[in-house]
């Protein structure tokens, strides 16, 4: 079972845990992190949702929920190596946006990165502009 730390519309931790796959109440918010990993040559690193995740075949960048007791620079940092293999510190991250939906913040971040090899996550397919895999074009 995972959990979540949940938020006020303030953005103040309220001391409650909210289990994954469980309805939001009213104005209780989750944390989601999200990072576009750029190269500095013009190539972003995207993945392609798995099968059988919702909106499966999508491409996306890497992010997820932040897990309870995790800051959100914490969560980043988590889950850009689960979903890539790329380690990264907190203070290679720059944080672009900050939103707020109906039950979640959304902290939007990026980071500059060479890539050469990645470790794949199963059900996970991976696109970049020169990737071996396939090529990408803007």
């Amino acid at each position: 079972m995972e959990y979540s730390d949940v938020y006020d519309a303030d953005r103040n931790l309220t001391g409650r845990k909210h289990l994954r796959g469980m309805p939001w109440k009213k104005d209780e918010y989750g944390l989601v992190v999200c990072v576009w990993v750029y190269d500095g040559k013009g190539k972003i690193l995207l993945t392609r949702r798995a099968p059988e995740k919702t909106f499966a075949g999508t491409w996306e960048n890497s992010g997820g929920a932040a897990q309870a007791g995790e800051t959100s620079l914490q969560a980043i940092t988590r889950e850009l190596f689960e979903e890539t293999g790329i380690r990264a510190e907190p203070e290679e991250f720059e944080l672009l946006e900050t939103r707020r939906d109906r039950d979640a913040f959304y902290d939007f971040y990026c980071t500059i990165r060479l890539w050469k090899k990645l470790s794949f996550r199963k059900g996970r397919l991976w696109m970049s502009n020169g990737s071996p895999l396939r090529r990408f074009t803007r």
